[in-house]
């Protein structure tokens, strides 16, 4: 099953961009949004490895597609200063590889000012419901994430719960998140055709 959405992926990631009004602009709003979540949910006292007192936090986006999420996170986190969180670092992975190769070229084309406030953000190529094979049998995040209706295409209970167990088992124990999110196509579909715009189904 994967196979055929790895492959459906891999063929349009070029085009992917085309389904938000404004690209960009999402991936900044969609990044504020996020870490806005996070500073609500894991801040706290400690300090960071650069002595500040916002809390590091590690991200592991386990569906990442062209970065969208992944990319607007690190950009927020780099940009903000009013939050009690900090993104260190963001593993971004994707069961397609074409996505993979998309995100990789988007993140370096959005943040490419060489800002050492940037987190390091890593792209490789990994199939959700097997993620320790990618990660590595020890490592921990502190959020793990899989965006706009990645876990809709486990059609089956054993493959949800599958999905589900891998991505929890990426989560930190000590506080850590998993966060998930579904669109409703359908609804976007029937305002696009209600607005007689068929050129764009996803808004902010």
């Amino acid at each position: 099953m994967m196979s055929e959405v790895d492959a459906f992926y891999d063929r349009i990631a070029g085009d992917y961009h085309l389904i938000f009004a404004d690209w960009e602009r999402s991936v900044r709003h969609q990044g504020g949004v996020i870490l806005a979540l996070l500073a609500d949910n894991l801040s706290d006292s400690s300090s960071n490895s650069s002595g500040s007192s916002k809390r590091s936090v590690s991200v592991l986006d386990c569906a990442c597609g062209i970065g969208t999420q992944s990319i607007g996170l690190a950009l927020a986190s780099s940009s903000s200063s009013s939050l009690e969180v900090v993104v260190e670092s963001i593993l971004a992975t994707d069961v397609s590889q074409a996505s993979v190769v998309k995100a990789r070229e988007h993140h370096k084309r959005l943040m490419s000012d060489g800002s050492t406030a940037m987190p390091r953000v890593e792209f490789q190529q990994a199939d959700f419901r097997e993620l320790r094979g990618a990660v590595g049998e020890q490592r921990r995040f502190d959020v793990v994430m899989a965006m706009d209706n990645a876990v809709t295409h486990m059609l089956t209970e054993a493959d949800m719960e599958k999905a589900l167990a891998s991505m929890f088992d990426c989560v930190s124990p000590d506080g850590g998140m998993l966060i998930l999110s579904i669109r409703d196509y359908d609804a976007a579909v029937a305002a696009a055709r209600a607005s007689k715009s068929t050129n764009q189904l996803v808004a902010p």
